[in-house]
């Protein structure tokens, strides 16, 4: 490609390898180990989690989730601060462009489950102020909000459907990643904002739980929201997984919904494998080794600059792609900041 777009990552999980690394001392983890791959990748931005319900984003245990989530923050903004200015956590999508116009890598912080809301929508409006822009309704699991796949027929419960509504309210994306379809068509028909599935492929492409049935992409698109691309291996396709797999989901989504409602949320997991295999196993969730086995010539941050040239050599174009690589996001993100000024 002629000129390189905005890369943003739709959902990263790096905080874990930030926290462990730091735990045994080390400082500027993301500026000194990440930093090098992440630039390598083209990458200009990542939307990462501060907190959820998986017990590796819950530091101070399970009974702590909000207590955690905080601390997840704190951990974040000194790392953050430790970079000399090379990384930045923005909280709008005028101060992310701003950032990456100055030659800083922006990081914006989500949940990934609403476990640390403990109920209680003043624990959101908290989180809110602390910097998280993005909320994962659920995970793996069922919450006071709602239930995952393969967890439970059960929708949004009624604090839920209260959650959803302040986020409109508040300005905060809603994420439908890994909520069940139950919880997902409720939360379609409660929403006055777009939304996100930050990190799902498309189930016509490769049958997994996981991934997105076509009624639900289409909901994602009328929404005006945004779908991520996603590379972790079990949702990609038949095992080795290859880019040309990934870039079949790829030409699914924007076939279906345009570019303009297709992002990327790679999911990598890398500095984390082992952790991840433990805790699915306790939620009862199946997985092979070859899970982890990114796509080849995608497999890591510093490869994932690749997407792009493959979309390009399936004959989108340049202004697709770049919608694609993270305009879309941020204007997804800027509707729903519209939406609660209104």
């Amino acid at each position: 490609m002629a000129s390189s777009p905005l890369l943003i990552d739709c959902h990263s999980d790096i905080i874990i390898d930030v926290v462990r690394r730091r735990d045994a001392g080390e400082r500027n983890v993301l500026g000194r180990v990440h930093l090098l791959n992440l630039r390598a990748g083209g990458v200009g931005a990542a939307v990462c989690t501060v907190g959820g319900d998986p017990g590796v984003l819950q530091p101070l245990g399970p009974d702590r989730p909000f207590d955690g989530a905080l601390h997840l923050i704190d951990l974040l903004e000194a790392d953050v601060a430790e970079s000399d200015g090379a990384l930045e956590i923005t909280l709008t999508p005028a101060a992310l462009r701003e950032a990456v116009d100055r030659g800083a890598f922006a990081v914006v912080p989500c949940l990934e489950g609403a476990m640390p809301l403990e109920g209680s929508l003043d624990r959101l409006e908290r989180l809110i102020e602390r910097g998280v822009r993005s909320i994962g309704l659920v995970h793996n699991t069922a919450n006071d909000l709602s239930t995952g796949i393969g967890k439970g027929s059960d929708g949004l419960s009624a604090l839920g459907v209260e959650a959803v509504e302040a986020m409109n309210d508040l300005g905060v994306i809603v994420d439908v990643t890994h909520v069940n379809s139950e919880g997902f068509w409720d939360v379609v028909e409660t929403t006055r904002s777009p939304i996100i599935a930050s990190h799902s492929n498309a189930s016509a492409v490769h049958d997994h739980p996981r991934n997105l049935d076509d009624a639900q992409l289409k909901a994602v698109g009328e929404l005006e929201g945004l779908v991520g691309i996603v590379l972790y291996a079990a949702f990609v396709g038949p095992r080795p997984c290859t880019l040309s797999q990934v870039l079949d989901h790829a030409d699914h989504l924007l076939d279906l919904l345009g570019g303009d409602s297709v992002g990327i949320g790679a999911d990598y997991i890398d500095y984390a494998i082992e952790q991840t295999k433990q805790e699915l196993a306790e939620q009862g969730v199946a997985w092979t080794d070859a899970d982890f086995e990114y796509p080849e010539g995608v497999s890591t941050f510093s490869e994932l600059g690749n997407l792009l040239p493959g979309l390009e050599s399936r004959g989108h174009s340049p202004a697709c792609i770049s919608k694609v690589a993270g305009e879309s996001f941020l204007r997804v993100w800027e509707s729903v900041e519209q939406e609660a000024r209104r």
